[in-house]
């Protein structure tokens, strides 16, 4: 059964931003930032359903030794914990609990976490 995210939850400022340059204004520009997680294309989706979490999980992992070398052995390992809840999440709210911690987790490390294709 496929369930809604809120995903305007994970960015309180969605609606306002419609172009690049007012999200370089908000000081989110990436460049700013250590690193780009990018799931945008996964985000896009915004249905909840079985193979969510695994698509966002897997996505992440294909980077998860270069953010290795960006943030030390132990913030790695908590990614990796926080990354299987995503993972084996089965339901919005599970995930909902486990995305909040990893978006905690990538703010502490100054990593950026797009989840949303933003027209230039």
């Amino acid at each position: 059964m496929k369930q809604k995210l809120n995903r305007r939850k994970y960015f309180k400022g969605y609606k306002k931003l419609k172009n690049i340059k007012m999200f370089e204004e908000f000081g989110m520009n990436e460049k700013e930032w250590k690193f780009t997680i990018d799931i945008a294309d996964i985000w896009e989706n915004n249905e909840f359903d079985d193979d969510f979490g695994k698509k966002i999980y897997d996505r992440i992992m294909k980077d998860f030794e270069e953010i290795k070398k960006i943030v030390g052995e132990e913030e790695a390992d908590d990614l990796s914990n926080i990354l299987e809840y995503i993972r084996d999440s089965s339901h919005t709210d599970e995930f909902d609990n486990a995305f909040d911690d990893f978006y905690d987790w990538a703010d502490d490390n100054e990593i950026w976490v797009n989840t949303m294709e933003i027209s230039k």
